[in-house]
């Protein structure tokens, strides 16, 4: 096991409409509907821009869109009570705050607004830092705001990650300028502009799991090298040399050689087939142009992480039906491609799919897999290389040389 990290600083920036609740127009579009039948569109905005950047009161606000006769806090109520909270909305929080997240607000949402909403929301008091355009003068994505939510947070601290997450494009790429890493909450149509944000999520859950993905990586090179080396030491151990040593003897016997593998699964055993010409035996990669028929006694080497590889076990199936010998290299040896192989070198690592019974990697997908299938095939090439007294010389003079 690697040493255990230690926590990165991390901040969260959350916008309001569009985040913690769905609607991310909501006073454009829910509250229009509200009252469009007495207040016209551009009179209701022009006001409600006013109170976000404090220059109208909220009374002044609500007292222009209520209906005459409703008392003014009775229709604001009603506004709020419509609005969709983000589902498991106070548990994401936690999952944020579990992470040592320092959480922050940065919305247009009135000053008077922010605290009954919240507490509605279930989330009052767990924001360390609440920046509106009331209290910066603007609406985002002006510079102003951004810089007072910089001054509140203060300067990143060593190592700190800081994430924003916004409905809005043009408020991420105005985020982006001030070190904000964007993440985009996709709920529509969003103002055109050319900043592109590096993660897209429907939901916040979404968004907490790439703040987890974020900081569930190696913080350094060094870290990550050290991590691939560990498991790679442990996986390297557990395959067995008597099989691997049986696959080495069954090549030798064979009149040709057939290697086969899809996707870096397949690289790893093209660069053995490399290896195994070098040293003079004929050998051929399934499914290239001059790759000859397979023959009774001929050897096909498939290689499939889970053993579940379709075209792998239709490979295995023919060459057995002709008579062919076949060996699997599988993380799973009692896997359809371990069944129908004759020999099974069993690959200890973490496959795609991550089984339960396979063995726990750091590294994205298979890649512990197909990284211990290319040394373990490399060890068996040194066996054979040995066997059949190969110099280098003589390998050199059949290595590849148009170049």
């Amino acid at each position: 096991m690697s040493p255990k990290r230690q926590r990165i600083p991390l901040t969260v920036v959350l916008d309001f409409f569009g985040v913690l609740v769905q609607e991310g127009m909501s006073v454009s579009h829910n509250l229009y509907r509200m009252v469009r039948s007495r207040v016209a569109y551009e009179p209701m905005w022009t006001s409600y821009m006013r109170l976000a950047v404090g220059e109208a009161t909220n009374e002044e606000f609500w007292k222009l869109v209520a209906p005459r006769g409703t008392d003014w806090r009775t229709f604001q109520n009603r506004f709020f009570d419509a609005l969709t909270p983000e589902p498991e909305l106070a548990a994401v929080i936690r999952g944020f705050r579990k992470l040592g997240a320092r959480l922050a607000i940065l919305s247009e949402i009135p000053d008077d607004w922010i605290g009954p909403m919240l507490r509605r929301l279930g989330v009052a008091g767990k924001f360390d830092v609440i920046v509106t355009s009331g209290r910066a003068g603007v609406t985002k994505p002006e510079p102003g705001i951004f810089e007072l939510l910089s001054r509140e947070l203060g300067p990143a601290r060593p190592g700190e990650r800081r994430f924003y997450v916004d409905d809005r494009l043009n408020n991420l790429a105005a985020g982006d300028k001030s070190g904000l890493s964007g993440i985009w909450m996709r709920r529509g149509a969003s103002p055109v502009t050319s900043y592109r944000p590096r993660h897209v999520v429907t939901s916040l859950a979404e968004a907490l799991d790439v703040v987890r993905a974020a900081l569930a990586g190696p913080a350094s090179f060094e870290d990550a090298r050290g991590a691939v080396l560990t498991e790679l030491s442990r996986s390297l151990r557990e395959v067995d040399a008597r099989s691997a040593q049986r696959l080495a003897e069954m090549i030798l016997a064979a009149p040709r050689v057939f290697v086969y593998g899809r996707g870096r699964t397949g690289l790893a055993t093209w660069a053995f087939a490399s290896r195994l010409a070098q040293m003079g035996l004929e050998t051929h990669v399934v499914g290239e142009m001059t790759a000859p028929a397979i023959s009774k006694d001929d050897l096909l080497v498939v290689a499939s992480g889970t053993g579940t590889t379709r075209t792998t076990l239709l490979a295995a199936g023919a060459a057995r039906k002709i008579g062919a010998r076949v060996v699997a290299l599988t993380a799973h040896p009692k896997s359809p491609l371990g069944r129908a192989a004759e020999l099974v070198v069993t690959v200890a690592g973490a496959t795609r799919r991550r089984l339960t019974n396979e063995a726990k990697s750091a590294q994205y997908g298979g890649s512990l897999f197909e990284q211990t299938l290319l040394l373990t095939l490399d060890a068996v090439a040194m066996v054979l290389k040995g066997s059949l007294a190969r110099t280098d010389q003589e390998m050199d003079r059949r290595h590849a040389n148009l170049e």
